[in-house]
């Protein structure tokens, strides 16, 4: 039964199919939007104060350290703490995002 319905409204839309002039509408609309590349240095500054907070409280030792458990406690087939593989899991996501924001900003 939805075929059919499918099947009628495809045939009805072919038949009357019309378009509605676009007069510069589109042309309007795209010199409207904003250009965002201004906003750009605040997406900077925000990872600057997140790298600095992060290194003035200490956090990189915490970090450091649960890295290097989660690594010994791989070698010997002991399973890793949670803390330690979040840490680990999060040094490697932050490379990716460092990676990836460096690609699309044309950085490298």
């Amino acid at each position: 039964m939805n075929d059919n319905i499918d099947n009628t409204l495809h045939k009805y839309f072919q038949n009357f199919k019309s378009e509605i002039p676009d007069n510069g509408f589109s042309d309007k609309v795209m010199a409207e939007i904003p250009d965002e590349s201004g906003y750009k240095w605040i997406l900077y500054v925000a990872y600057a104060f997140g790298l600095l907070l992060f290194i003035f409280t200490g956090s990189y030792k915490l970090l450091i350290g649960q890295v290097y458990l989660f690594l010994i406690n791989s070698g010997t087939l002991h399973l890793p703490s949670l803390v330690s593989l979040v840490a680990f899991l999060s040094i490697g996501l932050f490379i990716w995002l460092f990676a990836r924001i460096s690609f699309d900003e044309n950085l490298i």
